[in-house]
């Protein structure tokens, strides 16, 4: 059971069960039945819209559905959206890494409102567009809408009301008074630019030959794999992603330059005058974005950060919802 004067730190593998991890913290009261401000800090902004074969079910709120969904339907990078559209989001707050180059971070500009919503009858498709009176015909009447903000560079007066922004790191700006959830990344303190995760698939020769003999595959044609068929010693495969390891990758950081980013993730979360309703941790190991060899030395000292600013504990998402 969760203690009531503990913050809950719940770990995730992929960034995505964030979103299981937020239907957990409704049904456990730890967070409100109504949206929340949701600070992510992450290398990726991950706002991208979901793509969905099955539709979503209606009433979607049940803590062991949404998880069902999020398994098997979510892709890593399209939860923020999907959490806007089922009611559990409604401001991003984006901290992205300070760049490998100039060491500045993204700018975006001043905040932007937004809104989700599907296209079709089965609920499949979704468009989002800018809230203004020129968008109102579009999609269905299932919108939700999103206010998203980038954080830590300001671009001038109109970015000054914006929540978790800072014009110095000594004196970063305050949270809202509505609950937020502070989400970290942990490839936000060190990323692979081109995660590394070949693959074999075993096959029967029907397929083989099907991939093999067509260079215009659907397989082979894919914007996100390389694919091979081969026939070896073990049988008849498909072989993704056989690509040698990266070297002297910028996004991988030293240990010092994670250190400092620690330190100052740190200050901007000291300077918040409420504190977070509930933390959660991705370590997106598996999906390659945070470097395998660093991966539990940046979620130690994370966690470390994190007990010197919050009472808190930490949880194993599995172990909440399993």
């Amino acid at each position: 059971m969760h203690d009531a004067s503990e913050i809950p730190i719940v770990i995730v593998e992929e960034h995505r069960e964030a979103l299981t991890a937020l239907a957990w913290g409704r049904e456990a009261a730890v967070l409100p039945p109504t949206p929340i401000h949701f600070f992510n800090v992450d290398h990726h902004a991950d706002l991208d819209l979901p793509r969905l074969v099955k539709p979503i079910p209606y009433g979607l709120t049940n803590l062991q559905e949404i998880r069902d969904f999020v398994d098997t339907s979510v892709s890593i990078s399209a939860f923020i959206w999907l959490g806007a559209y089922l009611g559990f989001i409604d401001r991003v707050s984006w901290l992205p890494p300070k760049s490998a180059l100039d060491g500045k971070r993204i700018q975006w500009g001043t905040a932007k409102n937004l809104f989700i919503a599907t296209l079709d009858p089965s609920r499949t498709t979704f468009i989002t567009a800018g809230v203004r009176a020129e968008t109102d015909h579009l999609g269905n009447t299932d919108r939700k809408t999103l206010r998203i903000e980038t954080v830590g560079h300001p671009v001038g007066p109109a970015a000054q009301d914006i929540s978790f922004n800072q014009k110095h790191a000594s004196a970063p700006r305050s949270a809202p008074a509505k609950p937020w959830v502070l989400s970290i990344d942990l490839d936000y303190f060190s990323s692979n630019s081109q995660p590394h995760n070949p693959f074999r698939l075993n096959v029967d020769k029907a397929t083989f030959l099907e991939v093999s003999s067509n260079p215009h595959h659907p397989l082979r044609c894919s914007v996100y794999h390389h694919v091979e068929a081969v026939s070896d010693d073990e049988g008849y495969a498909i072989l993704f992603d056989q690509f040698p390891e990266m070297e002297n990758d910028p996004l991988h950081r030293t240990e010092s330059q994670v250190t400092d980013a620690l330190a100052e993730l740190s200050t901007i979360l000291s300077h918040q005058e409420t504190p977070p309703q509930m933390i959660i941790i991705a370590r997106s190991r598996l999906s390659g974005f945070t470097p395998k060899d660093q991966w539990e030395h940046i979620e130690k000292n994370v966690l470390a950060m994190l007990k010197t600013l919050f009472p808190c504990r930490y949880h194993h998402g599995e172990t909440l919802w399993s």
